[in-house]
């Protein structure tokens, strides 16, 4: 599984790493790539190396974006534990976390800012709490144990990511709220234009 982003609090690494190890006791074939720099890297290099974690999981700090793709094409899940930082530092909507969905992979998250808005809880993936590590740890075993379900969650994340946030379809929203809409020509007039990704999804 994949975990990508920088390694701050708001993004409770160390967290994440110890909800792994924990589900993988269960799981010996379980393996966690955690991609990304910060200022937690050596504290999190730190615990994997004290706990004799190495066999489990690979810090690789900061990758080339094609790295990361090749980590996610191999991935069976993905895993991000965000959180409100101690100064009020929050996620919006992680683009790791909509990578992660086009490429039809479950999320395991928290109930976090935008993250709901994406991750359908029971559908595309499943959501915990935040500081939840005992909620997250149950997730990732969870979907360990059934990679049916996951695989399904997967592949419904993938429709959803393509449906509602693929790169035109955000440009439609965008031109929505600002109440423009593309002419044939490719101009932009302000002629109201509907939204196209609605709050929610129904059911």
């Amino acid at each position: 599984m994949v975990a990508v982003g920088r390694l701050v609090e708001k993004k409770a690494p160390l967290l994440t790493i110890s909800a792994f190890v924990e589900a993988a006791r269960n799981h010996p074939n379980a393996h966690l790539h955690m991609v990304g720099e910060g200022p937690l890297l050596d504290e999190a290099r730190d615990l994997v190396a004290s706990e004799c974690w190495e066999s489990m999981v690979t810090l690789h700090g900061a990758q080339p974006h094609d790295k990361v793709r090749a980590l996610l094409e191999c991935a069976s899940l993905f895993i991000q534990h965000s959180v409100v930082a101690k100064d009020g530092d929050t996620e919006g909507l992680p683009v790791a976390i909509l990578e992660a969905m086009a490429s039809g992979i479950p999320v395991v998250s928290t109930r976090h800012s935008g993250i709901p808005e994406a991750v359908l809880e029971g559908k595309t993936g499943l959501l915990v709490d935040e500081h939840d590590e005992v909620g997250m740890t149950a997730a990732i075993s969870r979907l360990l144990s059934t990679p049916d379900e996951a695989e399904s969650m997967g592949l419904v994340g993938r429709v959803r990511a393509q449906k509602y946030f693929s790169q035109i379809i955000v440009a439609e929203r965008l031109r929505a709220i600002m109440g423009l809409r593309a002419s044939n020509d490719g101009s932009s007039n302000s002629q109201p234009h509907p939204p196209v990704v609605p709050n929610s999804e129904p059911g």
